[in-house]
């Protein structure tokens, strides 16, 4: 990961950055491919994502599809 993505982030954050909604989000963390925190046990607490986690289980979807071109992941330095 570059300097400048938090390691952690919320729900819209992780839509901004890798386009995936709520829904896809939880099913990942059902899934065990994505860590959580959530600070409050009510359910207006709020719950971040670990981005690294993230961004490994999408590695993991495009596996066996290979790329028209080589673009830098976000931890190699590329833009979201």
């Amino acid at each position: 990961m570059s300097g400048d993505v938090p390691r952690f982030g919320n729900a819209a954050m992780m839509k901004n950055l890798f386009g995936l909604s709520s829904p896809q989000l939880r099913q990942m963390v059902v899934q065990g491919f994505v860590r959580t925190i959530k600070f409050k046990n009510s359910k207006q607490g709020a719950r971040l994502y670990l981005t690294a986690d993230v961004e490994n289980a999408l590695g993991r979807l495009a596996i066996g599809r290979k790329p028209k071109t080589t673009a830098p992941t976000l931890s190699e330095g590329g833009a979201s």
